[in-house]
């Protein structure tokens, strides 16, 4: 369904209720609304109406009326999916239009996209079990569940990426960035603060624009730090700020790959700028070697930095047995193991790093 202007304009005056209710279903509720309040004003300004314009008239009852019901309906199941409410879920009202549990929010995410960045297993499962047809559904950005199960920081992340997998969700799909869920393994992909905190926005319409809010435990760096100092700016500007940072970073990396230096490219890794780093080649056999191991250690390093938002003590003391210099690693906020410890409020983690790490104590970002 491509839902553009001049397609609203037809199906409003074509009195289609079957694509009226199907742009809806896709998130576009207000929008609709807009466009068929603006044609109504310019067909009473107009003297001279036409059949086909009288058909508008036909429409007008169920945009005005049956409309707001069809949004109240998706915009409670969306926030019943968000705030792990299974029981809601369960109420006959969705299980008799299968339609609804394929609805989409002003950002094309489905309930299941929602389910997968909360972390809640139950109502994956039960979405899996009850509409499989959903699973390989995509939001505005071409990305289906499967894509944030990689990049949410939850510490359901992983299990819910078994469950799609084993539910037949498709690795191979594409976002419009053209990444695979296995991208945002060790890159960042920025979650919308509304997403994250389904009950504090302004607005929480499904069909309206953003809101922001309140917090929420789940994803806790993500809402606090990405939620406030990330999640007003788009993708594309975070990508230009790091564009801005980059020729120095950039005569570093050559001059690094062109000495052959590997010390210096591990400096380079921990120091957060591993993706500079993939897919380069050096003249030095060492130093190519160490290349080939990045893409391992990055998966290791997002391990370990997930570990400790979710305050996970036995992973962190594991990977760092094996990986001691991961103390001093750093996200793409630049910040530390110890700095991600004390912004989650883990006091046995930061005991730990700060009795085994002593100097992380000093620690800076950027």
């Amino acid at each position: 369904m491509e839902i553009n202007s001049a397609n609203l304009k037809k199906w409003i005056e074509e009195n289609n209720i079957e694509m009226l209710e199907g742009v809806v279903l896709e998130g576009h509720g207000e929008r609709l609304q807009k466009k068929a309040t603006s044609l109504l004003i310019r067909q009473h300004s107009n003297d001279d109406i036409s059949n086909n314009n009288n058909d508008l008239f036909m429409t007008q009852n169920y945009i005005e009326k049956t409309v707001p019901i069809i949004m109240n309906k998706i915009q409670n199941l969306h926030q019943a999916v968000s705030m792990g409410d299974l029981t809601i879920l369960k109420k006959n009202d969705f299980n008799m239009k299968n339609d609804y549990i394929l609805s989409k929010d002003h950002f094309g995410m489905t309930p299941l996209h929602k389910a997968t960045i909360m972390g809640h297993v139950e109502i994956v499962q039960y979405i899996l079990e009850k509409f499989p047809e959903t699973i390989n559904a995509k939001d505005r950005e071409g990305r289906t569940a499967l894509h944030y199960s990689t990049a949410t920081t939850n510490r359901n992340g992983n299990k819910i990426y078994k469950m799609l997998i084993k539910a037949g969700a498709d690795s191979r799909v594409r976002d419009s960035q053209g990444k695979t869920p296995d991208y945002y393994r060790v890159h960042f992909l920025a979650i919308p603060n509304e997403i994250l905190r389904p009950n504090g926005g302004k607005n929480n319409s499904v069909n309206a624009g953003s809101g922001a809010g309140g917090g929420s435990s789940s994803n806790l760096y993500h809402s606090k730090f990405h939620g406030e100092t990330n999640a007003n700016r788009s993708h594309q500007q975070q990508q230009q700020q790091r564009r801005h940072i980059q020729p120095a970073i950039r005569e570093k990396i050559n001059m690094a790959l062109h000495s052959g230096n590997v010390n210096q490219l591990e400096e380079l890794l921990l120091d957060g700028y591993g993706t500079e780093l993939i897919g380069r080649t050096s003249f030095g056999e060492d130093a190519r070697k160490f290349l080939k191991t990045i893409p391992q250690s990055m998966e290791k390093i997002h391990v370990l930095h997930n570990s400790i938002i979710n305050g996970d003590i036995d992973q962190t003391i594991e990977i760092l047995t094996k990986n001691p210099e991961f103390i001093r690693t750093k996200d793409s906020n630049s910040f530390t193991p110890f700095h991600l410890a004390i912004i989650n409020g883990h006091m046995n983690l930061i005991d730990y790093l700060l009795e085994n790490f002593p100097s992380i104590i000093h620690s800076k970002d950027n």
